[in-house]
């Protein structure tokens, strides 16, 4: 096999594998066949064999939600995404496929007026936004940097196509006659594509930087507008920069994922004057707000509390990390990010490790979080928000939209656990949240009344959001090279987020999102070098003790070994008071203590030695201090 120069396997130097060898075995129920053309299509491959596993052919948590849907379009079956953890192979899956039945209540196309009420999720971002409307905090910033020669006009086009698809984005909120807030989906007009001209400015790219904050700060009017815009900046002849923000109450990651693949096809399709291949949109987001609110009600929703009641409990844990400053009474809401990429070394240790333990990367990583807030608040039990891409119903696979549900992870920490057992219970307890993934968080947070400060959030202040981002679709723009468009992060949901990218080449791009009212960048940075150390012990021995896992880099266990050595080391052990009763004998007259224009002897010093000594203790003062290490060699001045 090849290596690397650490004498490690190199990965990326091996053949690609070989399908079709005899290992292989073909399906053979019709169930199979459907699979197998279905793990085909979603993963790629040429080939798929009954014993073949979905995640061991490049399959993820990502794609296997886009595998759940093609199931049920093609075979009109619900099926948990926790089904493609528990069933090893496709023989397994096609037969829990089988044992499933058909799902009646899914969702469908249906009569509707010009106005709908909101969805859960989008309920909550209406009541914020009347509370601050000038608030930034839920905007969603991205764009492109675009390089070569670009076609303006069928740019301003294809925006115009992307609003004619989808109704979310012709869609605004207002107050019902009842009160209650309703989505109403406007009549199809061409967004307004803005553009800015710097060539002739002599700082572009400081200009650049003020106009792309004006642009991202500028709040959204949700009742007049619908809440997005785009604006094109060009900085040089051949170049420009294309600024995008979307509020998320239409909107979010998988959505973002989704424009940037459509807006290529209709940009291809205005430039090169043949139809794009996108299929006809079978819902909009408007079909799946009723269907939402029609399904939630009764026994559906008493299940659900009843299953996340008894998973969370009544009391709900704050999670107290070190901070740098005290938490405010009210927090501001201010955020910086701290960005890392994850070594390929460590990645392909992950990928292994989440291999052998029938789990996910995500979960791998989740796991490793979980170790790392642990250590640093020395609390056992934690509260983690998990943002999944709620769309596990036929149809929202292609909708922009704000679909995007909080699961709340509990986790049992303790240090006598392994890291396997961590594992195991990271994989049981998201098995079991995504299977019970239909419960709004609003609707958690109203069921389980947490007690409600404006210090912190409610439920958890923490979160991991793992997302897939495929950008091999900007490669498909014609005459143009294309890159992503770095935007700040400047606003704070929570204390801290993680964040992982998973990319189509494999690498990992990770940041942590903090609150910068209590923490420093510093220490967050450092807290990212901890994460990567525990992963790489977490991935590589999973039978370490969770007590036992290093939270110190190698720099850092450097400083602890080498050169943290103490200048004078204690040879005697003894307490304080032996050590003092000691001077006293051998010098009873010489000065001991200086407290203002007050003298002590040692010989009177020691008659007080037990009182003194307690004090000494107290103000955490030890042998292995200077006063002990003063008394043991007998210095006159032990305390001025």
């Amino acid at each position: 096999f090849p290596l690397s120069a650490n004498g490690k396997l190199d990965r990326k130097a091996l053949p690609d594998p070989e399908l079709g060898t005899a290992d292989y075995e073909a399906p053979q129920t019709d169930t199979e066949r459907t699979l197998a053309a279905l793990w085909q299509e979603v993963l790629g491959v040429e080939q798929v064999g009954r014993q073949d596993n979905f995640f061991s052919l490049g399959g993820h948590s990502l794609l296997g939600v886009t595998l759940v849907h093609r199931i049920q379009q093609t075979l009109g079956r619900t099926l948990p995404l926790s089904r493609l953890f528990e069933s090893a192979s496709l023989a397994e899956l096609a037969v829990a496929i089988e044992q499933t039945t058909a799902d009646e209540n899914g969702l469908q196309a249906r009569e509707r007026g010009a106005v709908v009420p909101q969805s859960f999720a989008q309920q909550r971002l209406w009541f914020l936004a009347q509370l601050e409307p000038e608030s930034c905090a839920y905007h969603l910033p991205g764009g492109l940097v675009l390089r070569g020669q670009l076609d303006v006009a069928a740019l301003d086009r294809a925006f115009t196509n992307l609003s004619l698809r989808h109704e979310s984005l012709r869609t605004v909120f207002r107050h019902g006659e009842d009160g209650v807030p309703q989505q109403v989906v406007l009549s199809p007009e061409a967004p307004a594509l803005k553009q800015h001209d710097l060539r002739s400015v002599e700082d572009r790219e400081e200009a650049f930087q003020q106009l792309l904050a004006d642009f991202n700060r500028q709040p959204f009017d949700l009742e007049a507008m619908p809440p997005w815009r785009v604006a094109l900046v060009q900085t040089a002849d051949s170049e420009w920069r294309l600024m995008l923000c979307m509020h998320h109450i239409i909107s979010d990651g998988w959505s973002m994922q989704r424009l940037l693949e459509e807006l290529v096809a209709f940009y291809r399709q205005e430039t090169q004057g043949t139809p794009s291949d996108l299929a006809p949109l079978a819902v909009q987001y408007a079909d799946y707000a009723l269907w939402q609110r029609e399904q939630l009600e009764g026994d559906t929703l008493a299940e659900q509390v009843a299953w996340w009641r008894a998973q969370l409990g009544d009391e709900q844990p704050t999670l107290d990390l070190p901070t740098d400053r005290p938490r405010p009474a009210q927090r501001d809401g201010r955020g910086a990010r701290h960005a890392f990429t994850l070594p390929d070394a460590l990645v392909a240790q992950l990928r292994e490790a989440a291999s052998d333990q029938r789990a996910s990367l995500f979960m791998v990583i989740l796991a490793g979080f979980e170790a790392l807030l642990y250590r640093l608040s020395g609390q056992h039990e934690l509260r983690i928000g998990v943002p999944v891409s709620g769309r596990h119903q036929p149809g929202t696979e292609e909708l922009i939209g704000f679909f995007v549900n909080t699961l709340v992870l509990g986790a049992d920490i303790r240090p006598g656990d392994r890291v396997s057992d961590l594992l195991a219970q990271v994989r049981e307890r998201m098995h079991g949240a995504q299977a019970h993934a239909d419960l709004p968080f609003e609707q958690l947070v109203e069921a389980l009344q947490p007690e409600r400060s404006l210090s912190h959030n409610p439920l958890f202040q923490v979160s991991y959001n793992h997302q897939v981002f495929d950008q091999r679709p900007l490669a498909d723009l014609p005459e143009l090279a294309c890159e992503p468009l770095s935007c700040p992060a400047e606003n704070a949901h929570f204390d801290l987020v993680l964040g992982t990218q998973e990319h189509a080449d494999g690498r990992i791009d990770a940041y942590l999102d903090f609150a910068t009212d209590i923490f420093d960048a510093s220490t967050v940075a450092r807290m990212a070098d901890q994460l990567q150390a525990l992963l790489a012990v977490i991935s590589a021995s999973p039978e370490t003790r969770l007590g036992e896992l290093p939270l110190l880099t190698d720099d850092e266990q450097q400083v602890w070994d080498q050169w943290n050595q103490p200048a004078h080391p204690t040879v005697d052990p003894r307490p304080i008071s032996a050590l003092i009763a000691d001077q006293a004998s051998e010098r009873p007259d010489a000065i001991a203590v200086v407290h203002g224009d007050d003298r002590l002897t040692f010989a009177e010093f020691d008659t007080r030695a037990n009182r003194l000594a307690h004090w000494l203790i107290g103000q955490g003062i030890g042998a292995e201090s200077r006063v002990g290490v003063a008394l043991e060699r007998g210095t006159d001045m032990l305390v001025a």
